[in-house]
């Protein structure tokens, strides 16, 4: 066999073979997973201890996954995006206790609230997180008593309508680094890991021991929650 030919196999062979290279293509499906650290300390909040480390972000035909679990597996919760609907359900368990509810994307939602007219400005500024070139953008507030914030997303990967109904919507790219606020607890999120694994469509579905209750419910349920 040609010499130069023989290469250029070995060559074809390792670039479709290698699962983790994602860099510039357009993925349909896969699983984003974050880090996650907390602003307060266990010693000045020892709830910290109880909650969450790390997220999961599952995307697949245009609709998304978010889960988030704590104390020990005993707490979890999940946002589902159902982008071609404009519906978000958001699902509760604690210990055999299972709710959810759901709201179109233009309603309030129970994450939404610390969102309220958050507003984000593209900088022209970058860095490199995670081995991604990174862009930044400064997240800021009507509300003065909030802070504002910077984020890192970067375009080298090419995920459709990742954030539609999100407060991140206009984001155009996979955030790497960010910040969500639960109950008045903030947390920033730093990607740890994406893959283009497949994903069953059983994610996006609502098992049918999940017990539906209004959106208020699940608030104050989830309020006292982490209280």
């Amino acid at each position: 066999m040609n010499i130069k030919k023989y290469y250029f196999i070995i060559l074809v062979i390792i670039f479709y073979s290698c699962d983790f290279d994602i860099g510039s293509r357009n993925i349909k499906e896969g699983i984003i997973e974050y880090d996650i650290t907390y602003f307060e300390d266990e010693k000045d909040n020892p709830i910290i201890s109880l909650l969450p480390n790390s997220m999961t972000l599952k995307f697949k035909d245009n609709n998304t996954v978010s889960e988030i679990v704590g104390w020990m597996g005993i707490f979890s919760s999940c946002l589902i995006m159902n982008n071609k609907d404009s519906i978000s359900s958001t699902m509760l368990k604690i210990m055999n206790k299972k709710y959810f509810c759901q709201t179109h994307f233009n309603e309030p939602s129970i994450y939404s609230a610390s969102y309220e007219g958050m507003k984000i400005v593209f900088v022209d500024e970058t860095k490199e997180i995670a081995g991604y070139k990174c862009k930044k953008a400064i997240v800021s507030f009507p509300d003065t008593s909030k802070s504002t914030f910077e984020i890192y997303y970067t375009d080298e990967i090419k995920i459709d309508d990742l954030y539609l109904g999100s407060p991140y919507k206009s984001i155009n790219g996979v955030l790497i680094e960010f910040q969500m606020e639960l109950n008045n607890i903030c947390m920033k999120l730093t990607l740890n890991n994406i893959t283009n694994d497949e994903v069953s469509d059983d994610e996006f579905l609502i098992p049918d021991d999940y017990e539906r209750v209004a959106t208020d419910s699940l608030e104050k349920i989830f309020h006292n929650l982490i209280l």
